[in-house]
């Protein structure tokens, strides 16, 4: 074996990824990377230990797009003048899961419940923790991240590469209140990063904002539409990154750019493309496994990416509202004890990762 594929529920992600690395293996994994901030940063770290020898790669497809490479160029060469904010959004919601413990149905033949549970908690089985579609797994926090663990990871991807951001210092949330059983229909959640490429050369600080579901997507709409006026109506774009310069606005998807205001900007010339166009996502992986060129989501981008974005979550787990302060350096919520114990969790026993 000389490289392995994780594609499975996101509490097997790093279990699996750091046994691979630690065998020389190189190593694809689904987003998010992993199922803590913990796991988060042990993925960069045991990346980095053996980035000559092995290649690694997230799942984040979209990073290798040509809107998403036209979008970077225009955000860091100041087409909307000094970057203050950056929104990120989704639609998508996901449903309650009712009951916190479901009640025993008999195992199918040829499916091995102990090794699906793997880490997490000891539980009868039951086909509503994982069976049903748009990741039915992905509600419960045992298993899955919710939308911002699944979604962000393609979405918040692209103002982390465009403002080359790396670890924030502040994290709060917004919505209702945090559940411990399960990942919420809404949220908002704000990362303020104390150095980032707002354009033009320039670095500063900048706020980063997301929002899902219902409610979230109504604050959107609320906050970016009297920016935008009629250039765009921004309720029909389902998912997207806007980010908000002193100049104007640069709104981005997955296969669009609209650049407000449209009449100040008739006559911009984009500049010139300048970041490579790409092999392909899978296709730069298989070639750096053989030595050939580097993956641009390899573990120490995306494990941080993965990392920032989980902060968000463990916000709203903890308490709504309240501005957590995030000492990456230390590892440690400085504010909140609390927050600080819900950067890791409990393995179940004979899958610890350490």
């Amino acid at each position: 074996i000389d490289a392995v594929v994780i594609s499975t529920a996101d509490h097997h992600h790093a279990p699996a990824a750091i046994a691979a690395m630690r065998n020389g293996k190189h190593v694809y994994s689904e987003k998010p990377l992993a199922h803590t901030v913990q796991e988060a940063r042990w993925m960069q770290e045991e990346y980095i230990k053996r980035k000559d020898k092995i290649a690694t790669q997230m799942g984040t497809q979209i990073h290798a797009t040509e809107n998403y490479r036209r979008a970077v160029e225009l955000v860091q060469a100041g087409a909307a003048g000094t970057i203050k904010e950056a929104h990120v959004w989704c639609g998508r919601t996901i449903s309650p899961v009712g009951e916190e413990v479901l009640p025993e149905q008999p195992v199918p033949d040829g499916f091995n419940w102990e090794t699906w549970l793997g880490p997490a908690p000891q539980r009868a089985y039951n086909q509503g923790y994982w069976k049903g579609g748009n990741l039915n797994w992905n509600r419960r926090w045992d298993f899955g991240n919710g939308v911002l663990g699944d979604m962000g990871s393609h979405l918040i991807d692209l103002p982390y590469w465009a403002l080359e951001l790396s670890r924030p210092n502040k994290v709060k949330a917004e919505g209702p209140k945090g559940d411990e059983v399960a990942a919420p229909p809404s949220q908002i959640a704000t990362w303020h990063h104390p150095d980032a490429n707002v354009g033009g050369g320039k670095r500063g600080e900048i706020d980063l904002i997301w929002y899902h579901g219902p409610q979230g997507m109504k604050t959107m709409a609320e906050r970016l539409q009297p920016k935008l006026g009629k250039d765009t109506n921004i309720s029909k774009w389902h998912i997207g990154v806007a980010f908000v310069g002193d100049e104007g606005i640069v709104v981005s998807d997955y296969g669009k750019i609209v650049h407000s205001p449209r009449e100040k900007f008739k006559d911009y010339k984009r500049p010139n493309p300048s970041i490579v166009k790409s092999l392909g996502h899978h296709k730069e992986w298989i070639n750096a496994c053989k030595g050939e060129g580097k993956s641009l989501c390899n573990f120490e981008y995306s494990g941080a990416l993965i990392e920032h974005n989980l902060l968000g979550n463990l916000a709203h787990r903890v308490e709504v509202g309240k501005e957590f302060e995030w000492d990456a350096e230390k590892f440690e919520i400085t504010n909140d004890k609390k927050a600080t114990e819900l950067l890791s969790k409990t393995y179940r026993k004979g899958w610890e990762v350490s």
